[in-house]
């Protein structure tokens, strides 16, 4: 799972796998600036 973590402020992106065993790897990608979806627009 590939998700935006963060405010306003600033924004990182983190990649959360889960391994076979079942334990959860937590990566940090960067800084990001997302630009929310504007109504309508997201077909």
């Amino acid at each position: 799972m590939v998700i935006p973590v963060g405010d306003d402020n600033g924004q990182k992106m983190v990649r959360i796998r889960k391994g076979l065993n079942g334990s959860l790897t937590e990566e940090q990608l960067g800084d990001f600036d997302f630009v929310p979806m504007l109504e309508g627009k997201n077909k």
